[in-house]
């Protein structure tokens, strides 16, 4: 089962802050699974925006999620979503919590 795993929630960051929000699954090849990806409010993020940098391992079984130069507008609830249709799985989410 891929299901991701969240990281401690909430997660407490201050403003400029770089928080990285961590998922976990079975360690796997990484021609074995078609996607991971990032939500925050059920929002699906884009690979491509620079607010966000994005790091897989596949074999190690993580991804994370980091915010560099974290602002008020970040906090929210970050899930990780993992699989290959039509197996998706999501985690609980995480919390991102930010204080300035």
């Amino acid at each position: 089962m891929l299901l991701p795993q969240a990281c401690i929630s909430p997660c407490p960051a201050s403003l400029q802050s770089e928080p990285i929000i961590e998922s976990r699954f079975p360690p796997m090849e990484a021609s074995g699974i078609a996607f991971i990806s990032w939500y925050k409010e059920e929002r699906r993020l884009i690979p491509s925006d620079r607010r966000f940098e994005w790091f897989i391992n596949f074999t190690a079984g993580s991804g994370s999620l980091r915010i560099p130069r974290v602002q008020a507008q970040d906090a929210g609830v970050y899930t990780c979503e993992v699989g290959n249709n039509p197996y998706n799985f999501k985690g609980n989410g995480t919390k991102l919590e930010v204080h300035g």
